[in-house]
């Protein structure tokens, strides 16, 4: 349980930098899905999508109202 608790801190403090490229965080970010599996937590794929989404900063808001607006496009993450 203390290592999904760490694991849940540690996601949430996640945000894309203005100085961090984009492909650089996506990969951070999968290797966070990649403890969740071995630490034995489930994120579903909609959970993924929305903490993914609450960790781009407010430049990226186009994007997000964009893939909002069309979430057949949101299969990328897998």
């Amino acid at each position: 349980m203390a290592f999904k608790v760490a694991f849940h801190k540690r996601l949430i403090q996640l945000t894309l930098s203005k100085t961090q490229s984009p492909i650089e965080f996506v990969e951070k970010w999968k290797g966070f899905l990649d403890e969740a599996i071995v630490i034995n937590l489930v994120i579903v794929e909609e959970q993924q999508i929305m903490l993914l989404l609450v960790t781009l900063p407010p430049s990226w808001r186009s994007f997000i109202t964009t893939q909002h607006c069309n979430k057949s496009n949101i299969r990328w993450l897998n």
